[in-house]
């Protein structure tokens, strides 16, 4: 049982893996391997159908339909009563692939707010796929080019060779491409004109739409569409490539999302949670053009190496696993020995067990919330980040990609937090260290050394291993504000907020530069602790006439933006009075703004070395009330 377990996004037919599952590391990853991989395809070409649904996509059908036959697939078109040249284009295809244009719902078009009946479409498709007799079914929409992991593979021999392998499933997946300009004609080649994408957001992470007809009963409505189901799927665990135009140009878009679609979706639907992709652009007034600056530019060389290592990194990963099941809870020795491992150190259960209990909070946010954004940052980050990367290699290689997309967003965050540390521990690492008592001549990097491991031991949580070690070398590191700056943080973190304040002051006596860090080591206990209401005690009840008084009386009211004129007057009038900078650092703190808060800080006690207590004193208020 995995630490991911226990939570469930939808009653889908969960994949379970194979015992050979790493036989399939033989699969080649190189652009040329599909030479080789034809060896595996069956003697007899098999049969693909594409099953289309389209409403006013005349600009793309055409290339969209040749695009699959081309690929060796047949096409099937469900059409949604059109009011444009959709059908006329898509015409052109008939008898060359294209097996039939179907008008659906049959008869007159129903009433507009409810022609789009997506279930009813998608119930329609999977009648098709049951009695087309294609050996491979592809569930596929009219905006959007589908192709093989190999660029010199179609389609049709791709999926012969997942079929040749024992996997009955493929998984695509999604790159959104978005227009920069107007400059888009209808007939013009998609994959030429437009070269910038914005990755699948997470509910879209699912693309399971292309399965094999074993004659099995399957599921393809409950899940949108999204993730076909049936016993016994075997998910092939390299996606395939899914290029995604929804809009075209900023008039194609006003036209398809405000007028085309969202007035007929119906809302039944809506309610269900489906069709919400557009509601962000209605919302805000989009003007459905994007910045080239947000976007990726596709490299469909790279983008293909990417997804091929990803999968290849799963294999390995789990392959010294694979006696185990990839399964922390049944077996832990493996995780604790892959974790101590990457850590370079030992690591006790009780430690792991704890990042686990930790884990699972973040999967429980994610899940309610989509995002790893709102996820606070954990005591235990850099074991987690490696626990991560394990579930996501198992969520792989098992076929359940939505948890493997939450996995992957969990493990940039605690990646980002990692790297954050690592920048805010640059400061000292850059400052030359005292000398040293304790260690022999020129054997600075020694201690350096020394202060790197138990820097790592104390980002992972092992406090307790990380205190010792410090202590064992106090004598030859007293001088060292590192190493006094370590100790501070293993009281903060331990709750011990008197002592990490004392310890803190010392070091930066020692060493200016050290205060950043502290500040910022602070900042990130505050970010993992409910927020504090601004003191009101002690405070007149009408606003003071003295301009650090009055911005302190408006900062407790929550009047920030009122504070904030109050002390940008001040500065203007006594731009080198630490105390009003001490002030906009309180500020900026409170609102949120933590690097603006952390440099005003700094300048404060640039100009008055005294301030630096204060800094102090109010994070330790921050942290745990005034006891100073």
């Amino acid at each position: 049982m995995s630490v991911a377990s226990n939570i469930s996004f939808d009653d889908r037919p969960q994949p379970t893996a194979t015992d050979d599952l790493q036989d399939s590391i033989m699969i080649p990853f190189s652009a040329s391997s599909a030479t080789r991989l034809r060896d595996l395809l069956p003697q007899r070409r098999l049969r693909v159908i594409a099953l289309i649904s389209s409403f006013n996509e005349g600009d793309v059908i055409g290339q969209v339909i040749g695009d699959l036959i081309d690929n060796g697939c047949e096409v099937y078109l469900l059409d949604n009563h059109s009011t444009d040249n959709t059908v006329e284009v898509a015409s052109q295809w008939l008898g060359r692939g294209l097996l039939k244009i179907e008008a659906f719902p049959p008869g007159p078009p129903a009433d507009l707010e409810k022609q789009y009946l997506w279930r009813e479409i998608l119930m329609r498709k999977s009648q098709l796929a049951a009695q087309l007799g294609a050996d491979w079914i592809i569930h596929a929409d009219a905006d959007e080019l589908r192709e093989s992991p190999w660029p010199d593979m179609s389609l049709a021999d791709a999926f012969g060779v997942v079929d040749s392998l024992g996997f009955n499933a493929v998984n695509f997946a999604l790159f959104n491409f978005r227009p920069v300009d107007d400059s888009f004609q209808p007939g013009d080649d998609l994959r030429q004109r437009f070269q910038y994408y914005e990755p699948g957001e997470w509910v879209n992470a699912l693309q399971i739409k292309a399965w094999k007809n074993t004659g099995v009963e399957f599921d393809l409505a409950s899940s949108g569409g999204h993730n076909v189901g049936f016993a016994g799927r075997q998910v092939f665990p390299i996606p395939f490539i899914l290029r995604h135009y929804p809009i075209r140009s900023s008039a194609h878009g006003r036209r398809k999302v405000l007028n085309e679609r969202l007035p007929r979706y119906t809302r039944q639907e809506r309610a269900a949670g489906w069709h919400n992709h557009y509601d962000a652009m209605a919302s805000e007034g989009h003007t459905f053009l994007w910045r080239i600056e947000t976007l990726t530019r596709f490299d469909p060389g790279s983008a293909r190496a990417e997804l091929l290592a990803r999968a290849f990194d799963a294999m390995l990963l789990t392959g010294s696993a694979a006696r185990t099941g990839f399964s922390p809870a049944a077996e832990p020795g493996w995780l604790l020995a892959h974790v101590g491992k990457r850590l370079g150190m030992p690591v006790s259960q009780e430690l792991l067990g704890q990042a686990l209990e930790e884990l699972k909070e973040l999967l429980h946010i994610f899940q309610r919330d989509k995002t790893a954004d709102n996820c606070l940052m954990p005591r235990h980050f850099e074991i987690m980040r490696i626990i991560a990367q394990v579930e996501c290699s198992r969520a792989d290689l098992t076929g359940d990609f939505r948890l493997s997309f939450m996995w992957n967003a969990i493990e940039r965050k605690l990646t980002g937090e990692r790297l954050r540390m690592e920048e805010a521990a640059a400061p000292l690492s850059a400052s030359p260290a005292p000398p040293t008592s304790g260690f022999p001549d020129a054997a600075e990097d020694e201690a350096t050394a020394f202060l790197r491991e138990t820097r790592s031991m104390i980002d992972a949580g092992d406090l307790d291993n990380a205190y010792q070690l410090l202590l064992s070398k106090q004598e030859a590191l007293l001088d060292h504000p590192e190493f006094l700056f370590q100790l501070g943080c293993i009281g903060l973190q331990s709750g011990m907020l008197d002592d990490a304040n004392n310890i803190f002051a010392e070091a930066i006596r020692q060493s200016p530069d050290v205060l950043k860090p502290v500040i910022e080591a602070y900042q990130g206990r505050l970010r993992i602790m409910p927020r504090r209401p601004a003191p009101q005690s002690g405070l007149p009840p009408s606003p003071p006439h003295n301009a650090v008084e009055l911005a302190q009386w408006q900062i407790a009211q929550e009047q920030y933006e009122q504070a904030f004129a109050t002390l940008n007057q001040a500065l203007n009038d006594q731009p080198e009075d630490p105390e009003i900078l001490f002030h906009m650092g309180v500020l900026a703190q409170v609102c949120g703004m933590q690097a603006d808060a952390t440099e005003l800080f700094c300048q404060s006690a640039k100009r008055a070395t005294e301030m630096t207590d204060k800094i102090l004193a109010y994070y330790r208020q921050q942290l745990g009330g005034p006891t100073l």
